[in-house]
């Protein structure tokens, strides 16, 4: 079985890095994200997701804003989370 993020959904960023392929450009949207940006998406690879998603950090989960949560959510049109939200998950606002 394969370990880690499949070779086929990355491409070269530079001679030290790799990135998900739709992720490098004007407008990101990773390869392995499925479904509808504020309707309902999933991670196709949720288990062999790239460190730099397993590292980031929804705005407030540790108690703490997160301004790259934030610009993403309101790249999409999504709401910002508030901290408040953990409190209450089935008031859960849509995810990005």
């Amino acid at each position: 079985m394969e370990a880690g993020v499949p070779a086929e959904l990355t491409e070269k960023l530079n001679d030290f890095r790799m990135v998900m392929k739709g992720t490098n450009g004007p407008s990101p949207r990773c390869i392995a994200l499925m479904g509808i940006i504020g309707k309902k998406v999933h991670c196709n690879i949720y288990e062999k997701r790239a460190s730099v998603c397993r590292d980031f950090q929804p705005a407030w989960l540790d108690g703490e804003p997160n301004e790259r949560c934030d610009k993403a959510r309101l790249k999409w049109g999504l709401p910002l989370l508030i901290p408040e939200v953990w409190n209450q998950p089935d008031n859960f606002p849509k995810a990005a």
